[in-house]
C-alpha cells in the first residue's frame, strides 16, 4: 500500500506547482552522493496506483503543520492525487506546536496520530540516520514519529557508525537506504532548494547546504 500511494503521487508536478521550483525532487534521504543507493522510488503511475488501492477502499488521516511553508497547498494536491487512485483522504491541520511537540504533550507526529503526514526535517551531513529511523529513536527518545523498526536496517547503521573510511561505510549505509525504499515508511519529496535576497556588495556570502548560512560570517565584507 505504501509504495502504491507512491506511485500515486507527482513529485515533479508537486515541486513546481507548490513549491515554484525551491524544492528538488529526491528519492533519498542522504545528501552526499556517496552513500545514496541506486534504487529508486517507484515513478509516478496512477494507473498502477489505482489498480492497487481503490479496490482496497482506504481512508487515511492526513496530518498538517498547516500554516507551515506550504503545506495546506501541498497536501490538498497529495490529497487530489491520492484520491484519484480511490483513497479517500481527510486532512488534518494543526499549529506547529501541536504538531511537532512531543508525545508527552499529545504531540501529533510522536504520539502518531496520523496515517499520513506531511513533514521534514534537516539531514546532516554524515550519513547516520539511525536517529530518524532505528528502533531505539521511537518517541520520546528520538526523532522516529513513523515508528519505522527494522533490525536489519539498525545492524547496517551501526555498522556503518563503527567505520571511518568513508569507502567502508558507504556500502552499509546504501544497504540501509535501499531498505528504507523496499519499505517505504517515508516518501521523500525532496530537498528544499532556499532563496536569498542580499544586497549587491555584500561579498562572501555562501549558504551551505545544511542551511546555516552565516557559517562563514568572519570572511564577510561589505564595500
Amino acid at each position: 500500500v505504501r509504495r502504491a500511494i507512491a506511485t500515486a503521487i507527482d513529485r515533479t508536478k508537486l515541486a513546481s506547482a507548490v513549491y515554484r521550483g525551491t524544492l528538488v525532487p529526491s528519492d533519498t534521504v542522504q545528501l552526499d552522493p556517496r552513500y545514496r543507493t541506486n534504487s529508486r522510488l517507484p515513478r509516478y503511475d496512477p494507473k498502477t496506483a489505482t489498480a492497487v488501492l481503490r479496490a482496497k477502499h482506504i481512508t487515511v488521516d492526513f496530518a498538517i503543520a498547516g500554516a507551515w511553508r506550504n503545506s495546506a497547498s501541498a497536501a490538498v494536491q497529495i490529497a487530489s492525487q491520492l484520491e484519484a487512485a480511490g483513497v479517500t483522504v481527510n486532512i488534518h491541520s494543526y499549529t506547529q506546536a501541536e504538531f511537532w511537540g512531543p508525545k508527552d504533550r499529545g504531540g501529533i507526529l510522536e504520539s502518531a496520530r496520523y496515517d499520513l503526514a506531511l513533514t521534514s526535517w534537516s539531514p546532516a551531513l554524515d550519513p547516520d540516520r539511525s536517529y530518524l529511523f532505528g528502533c531505539a529513536a521511537t518517541p520520546p527518545g528520538g526523532g522516529n514519529s513513523m515508528f519505522f523498526c527494522d533490525h536489519v536496517y539498525d545492524a547496517d547503521e551501526a555498522a556503518g557508525a563503527r567505520e571511518y573510511d568513508p569507502s567502508r561505510r558507504a556500502p552499509y549505509y546504501r544497504a540501509a537506504a535501499k531498505l528504507l525504499l523496499t519499505a517505504s515508511p517515508v516518501l521523500p519529496l525532496g530537498f528544499e532548494r532556499r532563496t536569498y535576497v542580499v544586497l549587491s556588495r555584500l561579498e562572501g556570502f555562501k549558504p551551505n547546504p545544511l542551511g546555516r548560512e552565516y557559517w562563514n560570517a568572519w570572511k564577510i565584507a561589505r564595500r
